[in-house]
């Protein structure tokens, strides 16, 4: 799978069983990520600026904090979400 940043018109590659997280960390993405990937702090939120339906559903530590902090469905945890479509995705500060 693949996920442009449309930001700095990056593309990168995300390998089969790998988080969103990872392929960001690999990249060189400057995704924070305080709490290492465990979903309990919400630092590695991305947006999704493509159809956020063809990417896989919440798991449940991603919707806990979906709930929790009013996420809209473009919000995304980048350390729980495991996409199985290309997509594109920018950071929530840009």
């Amino acid at each position: 799978m693949k996920a442009h940043y449309v930001t700095e018109d990056i593309c990168l590659e995300i390998k089969q069983g790998e988080s969103f997280l990872q392929a960001c960390k690999r990249s060189k993405i400057p995704l924070s990520h305080s709490c290492e990937g465990m979903a309990s702090c919400g630092t590695c939120r991305v947006i999704i600026t493509s159809p956020t339906e063809e990417l896989p559903e919440r798991n449940h530590l991603e919707q806990e904090m979906a709930d929790d902090r009013g996420f809209g469905p473009e919000e995304r945890l980048a350390c729980q979400m495991e996409p199985n479509k290309d997509f594109s995705f920018k950071l929530p500060y840009e």
